[in-house]
């Protein structure tokens, strides 16, 4: 069963919440139960990469790795166990 939240993890499984490493996008978005319904997965991490004008592109982790082609977040390309979602 996925924790119901990334912060539930500290201090007992990790010393502080997770950090992105990228300057410009700091934060992980995390999806579970419902919320993950729509990644088919029972949790997944999104990393939002707006840049320029209003965008939806992000950065998606699934557990599962059954990543589409296409569909819930426009264009997928896989890199490494994550991929990249792009309008």
């Amino acid at each position: 069963m996925p924790p119901p939240t990334l912060d539930s993890l500290v201090p007992a499984y990790v010393p502080r919440g997770p950090d992105t490493g990228m300057r410009a996008h700091l934060r992980y978005e995390y999806a579970v139960g419902g919320a993950a319904a729509e990644y088919r997965n029972p949790w997944a991490l999104v990393v939002p990469c707006p840049y320029g004008l209003p965008n939806a592109d992000q950065f998606l982790y699934f557990p599962k790795q059954n990543y589409p082609s296409a569909g819930c977040c426009g264009i997928l390309e896989r890199v490494r166990d994550w991929a990249y979602a792009w309008e």
